[in-house]
């Protein structure tokens, strides 16, 4: 693997005036002497492991975000849907679990096969009616 060479150049301090001293009978003279500039030093830095060069130029990685799974479980049913009319009652339950069936009768398969299924439910005929995957249609008695 080569590595490679980090240079560095150091600079000189700024340049500050200095004032001569002062010689006890002569005239008070400033005298201003400016100091050479430090030549730039290079330096080579190698860092002690690859691995450390390395953790300096990659940027901190944040941790995937955790998926959370709801698991669904098998609740007992705590809502019973009736329909009620002219004295009657039907199960709402019993005309879903009718229609499937029928509907899997009229595929010649199993009720598992059914994917789909809208129902529409007329009292007042003593009826169901229901459409299995958007293409099966039928009646059930209630």
């Amino acid at each position: 693997m080569a590595t490679k060479k980090v240079e560095t150049v150091k600079t000189a301090a700024p340049v500050k005036e200095v004032k001569a001293e002062v010689v006890k009978t002569e005239a008070v003279k400033a005298e201003t002497v400016k100091a050479e500039p430090v030549k730039a030093v290079k330096e080579e830095v190698k860092p002690a492991t690859v691995k450390e060069a390395a953790e300096k130029k990659a940027p901190a990685k944040k941790a995937p975000a955790k998926k959370t799974t709801v698991k669904k479980t098998n609740e007992e049913k705590t809502c019973n849907f009736y329909i009620q009319f002219a004295g009657e009652q039907y199960d709402y339950d019993v005309i879903i679990t009718r229609s499937k069936e029928a509907a899997a009768a009229d595929m010649g398969k199993k009720v598992s096969s059914v994917k789909t299924i809208d129902i529409y439910c007329k009292p007042e005929e003593r009826a169901a009616y229901y459409v299995a995957n958007g293409k099966i249609a039928g009646r059930i008695d209630l």
